[in-house]
């Protein structure tokens, strides 16, 4: 008993080549086809008739050899059944398989249809090849396959043999020789197919060497072509940017730069330029730069960058490590950087803006005497620095980022002995600003800040000293009991002179209130009247007291309105209900307080 095939351990080639007959073939070309059960012998994955047929075992359908292989490839099962599959357990079909495809009466590959002449001999499927091979219609024009996209228009002329009549050659000839002369596209209809005709030009150089009027119809010839192969004028816009997408960032730089579309690369100082107009930090700029990158576009180095506001500044500015105090209280070594020298820093941006034609916005309305020079110096913690800053108050927008100069900046907490360790060295200097005049008008120095820097900076305890105002020597009763008295002024002597007591009393901070609540040494030599109204942090005081005032007198008007109502019905239940939803609201909010403080304490 014969052994039966496997293709276990062969290739896709010797796989197909054992398997039946090639008799690929469209099926609609079979003219007597009723008369076999034709379904049965196309292949389901490729919709033709078999070629080097295969069975599977398990719903014993016939495939393509090369299809199934492709398909078991990609999946292991059946392409009809969707049973599990492999190709070891698939066999050869009959012999009679291939003996029916081989007897049937197919057309010529050169057939007539109803655009062009062709030929009309039906021979079996077995022997087309041989016939198709001396056919007297082996023309592209009569060819059912569609011709090459890149057949030029003198090409298909040249092929066209002249045993061909008819009108459709003619008419096909025309529009050829008419694209030719006008350098347009048309369609034409080949078969079941529509085929667009576009016209291809030798070039005689290229375009490197050309002119530009050859440039520009290259370029109308290419949109022409690409538009025609990709469907439309959408289809083109798509297709052009896959085509530039396809290539690489130097190409796409290369090739953008060869059209004048890319800037020549940033001049030194692009890069310091861009981060002053923009104010851009230095994380914001290494990102900036990594986006131009993108783009074939290189700025300068941070280190370069820097090396140019060192040079372009008058004044120096120093860098160093000193040892600072963390909020835990030990010793680390933080970074300070500093400008040296504040009056010439100062002076430097008065001018600045005396060129620019900004520096007399407050002068021309009025807020500034036209005498003086208004520079306001304050602080800040933000983030994980301090900041120590000035600004030019004659100028419009004073309190802006681009009006704002740090001069003193270090990596720690704002504690009172990080302040007198860092700020000490500007007292001599304020002194000296507020002697100094431009041009003839004197320059006035104001203080600004949070209420925290401003008790820090002048050596008071803050809120919670029996003196807590900044201005004056009030008492915290006379602010709770709302004193129309007037009080002492707090004046550099002053806090001086309490300094000099608490220190001769032992420095002890219980008996700070005995001396005006002053702990420290003054750490700005400018008069407390020159200091800016916290208004902000005042806001965020003041509008709770106000909020808390009108519940506190909305609920007394609502106990007057409740007993006026009980006089008049003589019910009582209106105003026992009142006064019992007032007692819960009363303690819940004494609750909320006491909750609110046990927080605090235990966060600090």
């Amino acid at each position: 008993m014969p052994r039966r095939h496997t293709w276990a351990d062969m290739s896709r080639a010797e796989f197909v080549s054992m398997a039946t007959p090639s008799y690929k073939y469209e099926a609609d070309l079979i003219p007597s086809r009723a008369t076999i059960n034709l379904p049965s012998l196309i292949c389901e994955i490729c919709l033709k008739i078999c070629d080097g047929a295969v069975e599977t075992p398990c719903c014993c359908k016939v495939f393509c050899g090369d299809c199934l292989h492709h398909w078991l490839s990609a999946s292991p099962v059946c392409p009809s059944c969707r049973t599990t599959l492999s190709l070891p357990l698939c066999k050869s079909p009959h012999k009679l398989v291939g003996e029916i495809l081989g007897d049937f009466q197919v057309k010529c590959d050169f057939a007539s249809d109803k655009a062009l002449e062709g030929c009309t001999v039906s021979v079996p499927l077995k022997d087309l090849c041989a016939h198709c091979a001396a056919c007297p219609y082996q023309d592209p024009l009569h060819q059912r396959r569609v011709p090459s996209a890149s057949s030029t228009v003198s090409e298909l002329l040249k092929s066209s043999p002249t045993k061909i009549k008819g009108d459709s050659t003619v008419k096909l000839t025309s529009k050829l020789v008419s694209c030719a002369e006008t350098q347009g596209t048309f369609q034409q209809r080949v078969g079941k197919s529509s085929v667009s005709w576009v016209r291809q030009t030798t070039p005689r150089v290229p375009s490197d060497l050309a002119s530009p009027r050859t440039r520009r119809r290259r370029t109308k010839d290419l949109a022409d072509y690409r538009s025609a192969v990709s469907g439309g004028r959408e289809g083109s816009k798509t297709q052009l940017a896959s085509e530039i997408r396809s290539q690489s960032l130097e190409e796409r730089h290369s090739l953008l730069k060869s059209a004048g579309l890319v800037p020549d690369t940033p001049g030194s100082g692009t890069t310091l330029a861009i981060k002053a107009d923009l104010h851009l930090p230095w994380n914001a700029l290494r990102k900036l730069k990594r986006w131009f990158k993108k783009f074939g576009l290189t700025l300068d180095s941070e280190g370069k960058t820097r090396q140019q506001i060192a040079c372009a500044l008058p004044f120096t500015i120093l860098s160093v490590d000193t040892p600072l105090f963390d909020r835990a209280g030990d010793i680390v070594m933080a970074p300070l950087v500093h400008i040296e020298n504040l009056v010439e820093a100062v002076l430097h941006y008065v001018n600045l803006h005396d060129e620019a034609g900004t520096l007399g916005h407050a002068w021309d309305v009025g807020i500034i005497p036209h005498n003086e020079i208004w520079v306001k110096i304050g602080g800040d913690h933000g983030g994980k620095s301090f900041k120590l800053m000035f600004q030019l108050a004659n100028c419009k927008n004073p309190n802006s980022m681009s009006n704002t100069i740090p001069f003193l900046v270090f990596g720690a907490k704002d504690l009172p002995a990080n302040l007198e360790a860092t700020m000490k060295m500007y007292i001599a200097q304020i002194r000296e600003l507020m002697q100094t005049q431009w041009h003839g008008k004197k320059i006035k120095v104001i203080i600004f800040g949070d209420y925290e820097f401003l008790t820090l900076s002048y050596g008071l305890s803050g809120p919670s000293g029996v003196r807590p105002c900044l201005y004056c020597l009030a008492t915290k009763g006379d602010f709770q009991g709302a004193s129309e008295n007037e009080h002492a002024p707090r004046t550099l002597a002053q806090l001086q002179n309490d300094l000099a007591g608490f220190v001769a009393a032992g420095s002890r901070t219980a008996k700070a209130k005995l001396h005006n609540n002053v702990l420290r040494p003054c750490l700005l030599p400018v008069e407390p009247c020159d200091v800016c109204l916290p208004v902000l942090h005042l806001d965020l005081g003041i509008f709770p007291w106000i909020f808390e005032s009108m519940i506190r007198d909305t609920c007394k008007l609502d106990c007057s309105l409740a007993c006026h109502t009980q006089a008049l019905d003589g019910d009582s239940s209106a105003f026992t209900d009142l006064v019992g939803k007032q007692a819960e609201l009363d303690k819940l909010t004494d609750d909320l307080q006491t909750h609110e403080l046990e927080a605090e304490l235990n966060q600090n």
